[in-house]
């Protein structure tokens, strides 16, 4: 019983999933990628504007726009809501 504890703890971390928006892990919330998401729903025109950010959650959040105008900037990939 100890060994398949142990095994157990060991296989935990390596089960336990990211937070991830559009495929691009986040870093805590997700709340970069929903920015930049919402910002290319409204403003942009071009994939080159997306670029141009500070963020590079920012950019990939605005690259998903792109990739996914329908997809939402609400939740996570995981289904989580992003704050």
């Amino acid at each position: 019983m100890p060994v398949l504890l142990a095994l157990l703890f060991a296989v935990a971390p390596a089960m336990a999933q990211e937070r991830t928006f559009g495929g691009y892990p986040c870093t805590k919330s997700c709340i970069g990628h929903a920015k930049g998401y919402l910002w290319a729903e409204t403003n942009m025109h071009r994939i080159t504007e997306c670029e141009a950010a500070n963020s590079r959650s920012f950019r990939e959040g605005c690259k998903v726009y792109v990739g996914n105008p329908a997809r939402g900037a609400a939740r996570d990939d995981q289904g989580r809501l992003i704050r």
